[in-house]
């Protein structure tokens, strides 16, 4: 047999030493590859099964080619395009000796701590119980006990000086510190370095000042360079709609805004612990800045799928939540909910790292080996730089020990690193400029920087004093080792890791508009944040938000239909006028819909805007207006038919408008004091901008008033009762009201959580709604009431139709209804996890954290009943086909909620100063992952440390009970075979155990592999197979005895479903399906189904499959995965568990607290949908053209040609066809069975190969072929 590369002058059959160079189908002529070419087609989709594959997708004609064709439908080659290396023989890859590289990295960054002082005694024990010195004393339990039990524990870790920012700067650029950085920049100007045109040793840019000239580069830049992608999430930063909180900065000297920029001591996120915006190389590139430093609130959505999660994400909390404000107590609660959302991800368990750091310690007062009572400051060598003769600012040589904790499936759980405290070289330690150095190690950047090996300023070590031999001995700051940090498994690091860019995001990804197929279950009526609401009766109201979501009721609330928008993109506000059937809503991108039926039906008008918009108001059924970012108004005379643009004079975000009439409206928004062009931040500037727009001609001109006596506040909420009666709330909890027209206001205080909606009812009373439950009445200008609603929902707006009813609407999807005005409210629908889906923790500067209660895990025994597990301990039983959930466990559990802390005032602070009384975490608490019911009773879960959980009683409304699994290890997956007392679960480090008396004992079984499990299935008590990370795949045949399986992927496999002991499916990134038919012994790459990465999947037989992943996707098959219907769900919740118990449903269950009943609508075998498919991006049908001869089928969202239509719904699909090479390579013979099924068209075919060793050959090979 012969191998060879393929080149643009090499004919293939050369390399392939094959009777044949063309390719034959059935019954028609063969065909040869008519022209070659070595660079790949852009935007082309491949299908990352890691083997051979062909892929055909349907391509306009090139104008003016010619085609021969014979009568009859067939394919003709049209010449073309690339070729790559193709394998002769079998296409399952060469498994990797070694492990893989870590590609994902999350660097968390705490304040003014230290994990564990406590020098002369490093047992494992004193680390947790608090000795003296030891702050994580008062910590909560999580960073006491859960974490270091999960990773590794690095006591030896230093800041590198004082106070916050130089240690910042130091991360990702390795620049020493400078008496400006020092002082965090706090003469709140933003200064550049002066002079800063010459470097020093180890590229210091030498000068005084606060932001870096652009040559200066970060590790930002060295990963965009290698290809790799970054993000900083700063927590509260754009507190709202992604923007800043103070508006754009002036950045002196380089002509550009950076939005993203605060120094804004008021707010919770400050600029001094965001390092990114002092460099001219990221903030003078104003679209790359916004992109790339965003508010923490997006990592939840990055972390659904591993293309889309950066691989560096540069974390920093809000100044409480980070400890600056606060304590311990509540580090540990912040870092409770994100780090466990982390370590949940997809990214993470492939090939992760999380490093938990502080800036420094702010007690650190002696160098050299610590004295009873005394820190040391710095390690490593550490000298002052060119700047500053001293990097702690205090006559200290550095940041002082701070510790770490680092946390990746590489590690050890539950150790310390080498803790000896002075002895050279046994000393290992680190600080910041060794954590650059490491990551830049990590991601294989090998050239440039200050030692022409990657490694930036003092990343490449110190420079001492010339002949100074006993100083330069001890200078150099080492990358994270092999002797300490990766125990389990090495990563490749610098010169090893294979040069490979980040994965482009995939195509063909969710979320996708609902066609009907999913029912919300929890919570309900539906479970997706709604933004606006509206009623034009006390009875009739319409609700719109996230991803196209509108509901509709007729009867008060008692019952909400969900009604079809045609589209995902985000609904922020709706107006339905009294006395009429006019409904209009306003979203994302200039969005307008229509309807004439109340709310009904809906159609897109054309608004002529392309920003977003943020508000709508109808004073009656003819006139309109809406406002959005940027200044955006326009306005429509025919009830919302044709819209036109009006001049508001400002270019701030515009959040809500009210109009009393045709002609008089108000608008509020992102007004707040904002520098002139001619001057930087700090300096003394007139306020630029108004605090309402208002007008009285209908809009033809817009004035400003400015009616706050003090500071321009952010409003948000604003309503009135008529042209001078009005109420507005803002983003610091305020109340406003005035009986002027906004000529002036009278201010009302109350607690810090956001206003959010307002509305009037009539009568001079008026209801305003925010963050936690929070409700403000007024009356004739009076505040008559307030109050915080127990349930604690976040509430978005409000709609009063009378002066006593009144509907609010808000996060996740809740409803409430009142009938006294305000005083008193009730949830329409429900959802058992109510209490948990927010939380607040304020602190010094008013920060708040959100969290939410996410399901992982799903079984359902019957039709009826089921299980759903999650976070915080959850476990959600329903004993009638999901109507009604009831919480088993976890929820009610003392300290169950992580964020629920007791909160008390500090008696030498403000009455807003609080702080956190310590909380502890119980087990009961620790988050679940996977459950399985093997009857109708008897069910087991799994999940963090090792929790097994058992009940015997399920349909009954039994009582769960903690077992022993013998394991600290993450359980992450478990089977109980049905009828059957045996159950097997696996987690991570390739953690098999085995119980044989229903979960109440566990034994552990050899799975020869260190590699994450995320998933089993076990058809009985004997046949199992089990899934990983890096495309593992375990056997068993007979319960005891667990083999390695050849996977023809990489990929990140996520669940496994296995019908019988012949029959399994499994599914992971990127779409990834395979098939197995002999019981797991050998796979085969099956249909993409979509590019969302698959989290669970769950088969009732060896052809009928569902599987759910992110971003809502759900999708069937009905013949082992070889073609597949995508659904649409209409929501952006991941579905993380899937569970059918019967063909014809299926339960599925993710975040946010989501359970939806699922009805399968795959495609049947004349490739149309089945009875009642609705609109999904399926696969249009090909997937039964195709069957024959390893023929799959995908879809894919870029239009290249023809698209076909799912019958049954109306959304078009473009369709493409994937096909496997047998042994033999392009001497295979490709058959279609039913080749009248398929559309005519033009049809592009992508094939690439590997090489002897399983990787991806490169340029890709494409051909043309027309089918008629």
């Amino acid at each position: 047999m012969r191998f060879c590369r393929l080149g643009p002058r090499t004919q293939p059959a050369a390399c392939l030493g094959a009777a044949s160079t063309g390719v034959t189908f059935r019954g028609i002529q063969p065909l040869s590859w008519m022209g070659l070419h070595t660079s790949t087609e852009r935007g082309a989709s491949m299908e990352r099964d890691g083997g051979s594959g062909v892929q055909a997708r349907k391509s306009a004609l090139r104008p003016g080619r010619r085609t021969n064709c014979r009568r009859g439908r067939r394919l003709l080659l049209l010449p073309v395009v690339a070729l790559a290396a193709i394998t002769v023989g079998s296409p399952l890859p060469a498994r990797a000796a070694g492990p893989p590289p870590i590609r994902h990295v999350w660097v968390i960054n705490e304040e003014n701590g230290q994990v564990c002082v406590n020098p002369s005694n490093s047992a494992y024990g004193a680390v947790l119980t608090g000795t003296t010195g030891c702050p994580l004393a008062g910590a909560g339990d999580y960073l006491r006990t859960v974490l270091p039990a999960e990773g590794t524990l690095v006591e030896n870790y230093f800041g590198i000086g004082h106070e916050s920012l130089d240690n910042y700067i130091a991360e990702v650029s390795g620049q020493a510190p400078n008496p400006a950085t020092q002082a965090d920049c706090a003469d709140a100007t933003y200064s550049d370095l002066t002079p800063g045109t010459v470097d020093g040793p180890q590229q210091q840019a030498i000068g005084q000042g606060c932001v870096f000239p652009s040559r200066v580069k970060t590790i930002a830049d060295q990963l965009q360079a290698q290809g790799l992608t970054w993000r900083g999430y700063m927590e509260d930063m754009g507190i709202d709609r992604a923007k800043d909180a103070t508006g754009p900065k002036r950045v002196a000297g380089s002509g550009r805004n950076c939005s993203l920029s605060d120094l804004n001591a008021n707010e919770a996120y400050l600029a001094k612990h965001d390092p990114f915006v002092w460099f001219h190389s990221i903030i003078d590139d104003q679209a790359y800045c916004d992109s790339h430093v965003v508010p923490l609130t997006g990592l939840r959505s990055d972390l659904q799928r591993i293309d889309t999660t950066p691989n560096l994400s540069f974390i920093t909390p809000n100044m409480s939540d980070d400890g600056h404000d606060t304590g311990p107590a509540e580090v540990s609660a912040w870092s409770a909910y994100w780090v466990r959302q982390i370590m949940a991800s997809p990214a993470y368990r492939q090939d992760g790292m999380i490093v938990i750091v502080y800036d420094e310690n702010s007690d650190s007062n002696v160098a050299g080996p610590p004295q009873s009572g005394q820190i040391r400051t710095s390690c490593c060598g550490e000298l002052p730089g060119p700047n500053s003769p001293s990097p702690g600012a205090f006559g200290s040589a550095g940041g002082g020990e701070t510790g770490a904790w680092i946390v990746t499936p590489y590690g050890t759980p539950g150790t310390i690193a080498d803790t000896d405290p002075v002895t050279p070289p046994a000393f290992k330690a680190y600080n910041h400029y060794s954590l650059l150095r490491s990551l830049e190690d990590l991601f294989g950047i090998t050239t440039g920087g200050a030692d022409g090996q990657g490694h930036l300023g003092y990343a490449a070590g110190d420079v001492p004093p010339p002949g100074d031999q006993a100083a330069n001995a001890a200078v150099g700051f080492r990358s994270f080792g092999c002797d300490d940090i990766f125990t389990t498994a090495c990563p490749p690091m610098t010169g090893q890791v294979p040069a490979q860019a980040a994965p482009r995001p995939s195509t063909n990804v969710g979320p996708r508009p609902a066609d009907g197929s999913a029912k919300w279950l929890n919570p309900s009526p539906q479970g997706d944040d709604l933004n606006g609401i509206s009623c034009a009766s006390a009875t009739q109201c319409v609700a719109v938000g996230a991803t196209g979501t509108i509901g509709s009721t007729g009867d008060g609330g008692s019952t909400w239909t969900s009604r079809s928008s045609g589209t995902t993109a985000d609904l922020n506000g709706v107006s339905c006028p009294a006395r009429s059937q006019l409904c209009v809503a306003g979203g994302a991108g200039g969005l307008i819909l229509g309807s004439s039926d109340g709310g009904q039906t809906w159609s897109v008008r054309s608004s002529g805007a392309h920003r977003d918009l943020n508000g709508v108001s109808c004073p009656s059924a003819s006139a309109c207006y809406a406002v959005g970012d940027a200044g955006t108004i326009v306005a429509s005379r025919d009830g919302g038919a044709s819209w036109a643009s009006q001049s508001s004079q400002t270019a701030q975000d515009l959040a809500q408008i009210v109009c009393v009439d045709a002609s008089t409206c108000y608008a509020a928004g992102d007004f707040q004091a904002v520098p002139g062009s001619d001057c930087t931040v700090g300096s003394s500037c007139q306020r630029a901008q108004p605090d309402i727009l208002a007008t009285s001609d209908a809009g033809q001109t817009w004035s400003a008033r400015a009616p706050f006596p003090q500071e321009n506040p952010r409003l948000r909420g604003i309503a009135c009762t008529d042209a001078n009666d009005c109420v507005a709330g803002d983003e610091e909890g305020r109340a406003w009201t005035t009986q002027n027209g906004f000529q002036s206001v009278s201010q009302k205080w109350f607690p810090p959580n956001r206003l959010l909606g307002a509305s009037c009812g009539g009568g001079g009373s008026c209801v305003l709604v925010g963050e936690f439950g929070s409700i403000v009445e007024t009356s004739n200008g009076s505040v008559t009431g307030s109050q915080t609603l127990p349930s604690g929902a976040d509430l978005q707006s409000v709609s009063c139709p009378s002066p006593r009813t009144c509907y609010a609407v808000g996060r996740h999807g809740v409803i409430l209804a009142s009938g006294d005005g305000g005083a008193a409210w009730a949830r329409s629908g429900r959802d058992a996890a109510a209490s948990n889906l927010r939380t607040r923790i304020p602190g010094g500067s008013g920060g708040t954290t959100s969290g939410s209660l996410d399901l992982a895990g799903t079984s359902c025994p019957s039709a009826t009943s089921c299980v759903a597990v999650g976070s915080l301990g959850a476990i959600l039983t329903s004993a009638d086909a999901g109507s009604r959930w009831a919480a088993r466990g976890g929820l009610n559990a003392p300290g169950s909620d992580p964020f629920d802390l007791p909160f008390s005032p500090d008696a030498d602070g403000p009455p807003s100063f609080i702080h956190p009384t310590p909380s502890p975490e119980s087990p009961a608490v620790h988050p679940l992952d996977a459950a399985s019911c093997a009857s109708a009773s008897s069910c087991v879960a799994v999940g963090e440390l090792g929790k097994v959980m058992s009940t015997s009683d399920l349909g009954g409304g039994g009582t769960w009970s903690a077992q022993s699994s013998n394991t600290t290890n993450r359980l992450t997956g478990v089977s109980c075979p049905k009828g059957s007392s045996t159950c097997f679960a696996v987690g991570d480090y390739g953690t098999v155990l085995k119980s044989a008396n229903r979960g109440s004992t566990w034994a552990s079984q050899d799975s020869a592999t260190k590699s994450f499990l995320n998933g089993v299935s076990c058809a009985d008590a004997s046949h199992c197979v089990a899934v990983g990370v890096q495309g593992t795949i375990l056997a068993t045949g007979d319960g005891a005895n667990w083999r390695a399986m050849p996977s023809p992927t990489n990929a990140y496999l996520s669940s496994v479903s296995c019908a019988s002991a012949s029959s399994c499916l499994a599914v992971g990134s990127a779409g990834t399906a395979l098939g197995s038919d002999d019981g797991g012994q050998s796979w085969s790459v099956r249909g993409t189904p979509s590019g969302d990465d698959l989290y669970a999947v769950s088969c009732t037989t060896a052809t009928d499959c569902v599987a759910t992943g992110s971003a809502g996707t759900v999708a069937t098959t009905a013949d082992g995965g070889n073609s597949w219907n995508v659904q649409g769900t209409g929501t952006t919740d991941a579905l993380r568990s899937v569970n059918c118990p019967s063909p014809s449903g299926c339960f599925a269950a993710g975040a946010n607290g989501a359970v939806l009943e699922i009805t399968p609508h795959p495609l049947t075998r004349s490739g149309k949908c089945s009875s009642g498919c609705g609109g999904g991006n399926g696969s249009g049908g090909a997937g039964s053209v195709l069957s024959g001869l390893g023929f799959n089928t995908s879809s894919h969202s870029e239009s290249l040609g023809r698209r076909s239509t799912c019958r049954g719904g109306s959304a078009p699909t473009t369709t493409f066809l994937t096909a496997r090479l047998r042994a033999g390579g392009l001497a295979a013979a490709w058959t279609f069975r039913s080749r009248r099924s398929l559309p005519p068209g033009t049809y592009r075919i992508l094939a690439r190969g590997q090489d002897l060793f399983g990787n991806v050959e490169h340029p890709r090979r494409t051909r043309r072929v027309l089918l008629r």
